[in-house]
């Protein structure tokens, strides 16, 4: 069940077996998950948000290459140039939002 379908119908008064839907929300929202893994004192590499190939090049040039790559369809590439990082980012930048 995806996590944002079990998270409202926790909220909606569903009872919702397994692991609890507001830990996987908590897991699966990168935001939340970071935080967590700062109170707690656990390195992460350093992550960003980017909603167009500019700023996506711009972040891969600042942190360096390797580089991973996760879209909003949860899909992963990885990245070794400029080039291949806008070869993934390219077909997704049409799914960010504006």
């Amino acid at each position: 069940m995806p996590q944002n379908i079990a998270l409202r119908l926790k909220k909606n008064g569903v009872k919702v077996l397994g692991t609890d839907p507001e830990n996987i929300d908590m897991a699966e929202d990168r935001h939340k998950f970071s935080s967590v893994l700062d109170k707690i004192g656990v390195d992460q590499p350093e992550w960003t948000e980017v909603t167009s190939v500019k700023a996506a090049k711009a972040f891969a040039k600042r942190v360096g290459y390797v580089t991973l790559c996760v879209y909003l369809t949860r899909s992963r590439s990885q990245s070794y140039t400029s080039d291949t990082l806008f070869s993934f980012a390219h077909p997704m930048s049409s799914l960010a939002p504006q």
